[in-house]
């Protein structure tokens, strides 16, 4: 793809980050509701729902609901962890760096890092 301008490059950029990062979370619901819930049989293999209980029926909401969860509890970790804990880890590594080169040039006294 040969963009005329910066901004019909991001707009093209934006589409596609969307669009794969819908498929990705989203294509195993679609999976679970529509190709599970059937009883298709791909690759040789019956594709059945989990049951709820050990001694239940197949049940597709159940493994819908346990799949949801997983996605949004990651989600919400890993946003977190690039929102805070990422920047305070590199705040503080170039804190570090900063004080070993001000100590090797003998500028100031290095103050350790509390």
């Amino acid at each position: 793809e040969n963009h005329r301008t910066e901004t019909n490059y991001e707009d093209a950029l934006v589409s596609k980050v969307f669009l794969f990062q819908f498929v990705n979370s989203y294509v195993s619901f679609f999976y679970i509701a529509f190709v599970k819930r059937s009883g298709v049989v791909i690759f040789g293999r019956k594709q059945d729902c989990m049951p709820a209980v050990e001694t239940g029926p197949p049940n597709c909401m159940y493994e819908l609901n346990k799949q949801l969860s997983w996605i949004f509890i990651f989600q919400i970790l890993i946003g977190n962890f690039l929102e805070v804990l990422l920047p305070w880890t590199i705040g503080r590594i170039k804190m570090c760096c900063e004080g070993i080169k001000l100590k090797k040039a003998g500028n100031v006294e290095a103050k350790p890092l509390s």
